[in-house]
């Protein structure tokens, strides 16, 4: 090939990732011209974010985390990608409902909204008082979303873009009524917040805050919730946490991950309703006067916050269920058995979100050979059982199982699932009637079922297997 190029001629790339590179030419007294393509490398002003390193959320090389270790490289959100992608994302509206934000805060000198009056949000718990936080909650979850860039102070926040709407329901303590909670969403929708994020909740159904969310939804607002933080199954426990288990469209359910991509002990899940995971373990961020460490599903919703606010800005067109569909499919899938735990399976990626780039998900398959089978546990069951059951098939790729009665105590006696190299691939306890079950990768599927020493129930019965060659 034969190229004509200017001895000053430069083009910028973009390669597979959507990183940019650089192609060069340049004349040599010598030589003649040559030409090279290289890495565009980025360079920083003084005033970047010293503290960066620390939040692997963002940016995860593997670099070692207090309390938590090294991480995995690349497992992340993508910010990097995403504020390469939305530099000139336009300003959105994202309203906190928490314990408000430190207003003299040094990363939030620029990032809060402002009302006609000169405000930057209202106070539910002291009426007369400005948004003040006096438990460091609220602070944190503003920081993930909105704290300043390349100020020469701690970290920064998913969403340059973004501007918070201070709205405090939460007290000193951390505690909120179903009246502040109705109030605060009513106020948000009012005066244009385009995002809510809600990391709080609570184990008892409240009609008040479900017509108050639903109605947030029916003026276009995404709702996002943490999912909670008692490590249960929010679709089939008997006490889930709301709001982010109200089945409503508005909502997204954010599930906690560390590091490496793994499900936080404390998360909550529910292959139903909980929609994505996000990082929420061993969290940096702001708080009051200064900067702290955080675990959380209270931590992981606002990652998804501020990527909604960067995606709404780069395109402010998108509808409410268009914007939802897109932070959820574009979301990295994280392994086989974590559509088991979430309807995603995915670790949110703000990067996909902002460029529409949605992965292959791993799909289940659609044609089963079944065979006939008979386990089952005593009737009822008795205290501090331990039994298993096994399935092997020979050649088998997947192997599952039809439970065709199951009810155990809903608290402390259940059933969990392990494939042919004892990887866990879900549990199940409670009431849960007549169901196929989850598939094991490989030849063999392992049904294990313990009960405590307290209350007992029928237990469960296996008709059949399934497989797949």
């Amino acid at each position: 090939a034969t190229w004509n190029l200017s001895s000053t001629f430069r083009h910028r790339l973009l390669d597979q990732d959507g990183n940019m590179a650089l192609l060069h030419s340049r004349a040599r007294p010598d030589l003649g011209e040559d030409f090279f393509v290289q890495p565009n490398f980025h360079y920083y002003s003084s005033a970047a974010d010293p503290d960066l390193e620390k939040s692997w959320g963002l940016k995860n090389t593997g670099q070692m985390i207090p309390d938590l270790g090294n991480g995995i490289v690349g497992k992340d959100i993508g910010a990097e990608l995403a504020w390469n992608l939305a530099s000139n994302a336009s300003p959105v509206t994202v309203a906190v409902l928490d314990s408000g934000i430190d207003l003299a805060h040094e990363e939030f000198l620029a990032q809060l909204w402002s009302n006609v009056d000169g405000s930057h949000g209202k106070n539910f718990i002291k009426p007369n008082s400005p948004p003040q936080d006096d438990n460091g909650h609220g602070t944190f979850c503003s920081g993930i979303i909105a704290a300043s860039p390349n100020n020469g102070k701690g970290t920064r926040g998913v969403a340059p873009n973004a501007r918070v709407m201070v709205v405090k329901m939460l007290d000193a303590q951390g505690t909120g009524t179903s009246a502040d909670a109705v109030a605060a969403i009513e106020y948000a929708v009012q005066n244009g917040a385009q995002i809510i994020n809600a990391s709080w909740g609570g184990s008892q159904f409240d009609a008040a805050l479900y017509d108050a969310v639903r109605r947030a939804g029916d003026r276009g607002v995404l709702f996002i919730a943490a999912s909670g933080n008692d490590g249960k199954d929010n679709d089939h426990d008997s006490k889930p946490t709301f709001p982010a288990s109200f089945r409503l469209s508005n909502i997204i359910s954010v599930a906690a991950y560390d590091n490496k991509d793994a499900l936080a002990k404390f998360s909550n899940f529910g292959k139903e309703t909980v929609l994505l995971g996000a990082p929420g373990v061993a969290i940096y961020s702001t708080g009051i006067g200064g900067y702290r460490f955080g675990d959380g599903t209270s931590f992981a919703a606002p990652f998804v916050s501020g990527t909604a606010a960067l995606v709404k800005g780069v395109v402010p067109s998108l509808t409410l269920q268009s914007l939802k569909d897109r932070l959820l499919w574009t979301s990295e899938p994280i392994h086989y058995y974590e559509r088991e735990r979430t309807e995603t399976g995915g670790r949110l990626h703000a990067g996909n979100a902002v460029r529409d780039f949605r992965p292959v998900r791993p799909a289940t398959p659609n044609k089963w050979e079944e065979f006939s089978s008979s386990s089952s546990t005593l009737h009822p069951y008795v205290n501090k059982t331990v039994e298993s059951y096994r399935f092997f098939r020979p050649g088998a790729s997947h192997v599952r199982v039809h439970f065709q009665k199951f009810d155990t105590e809903s608290c402390c006696d259940k059933v969990v699932l392990k494939d042919t190299e004892g990887n866990v691939i879900t549990e199940y306890k409670g009431s849960l009637g007549d169901f196929w079950s989850a598939d094991a990768l490989g030849d063999t599927l392992t049904v294990e079922f313990t009960s405590d020493f307290s209350m007992t129930a029928y237990g469960f019965d296996i008709d059949a297997y399934g497989i797949v060659d």
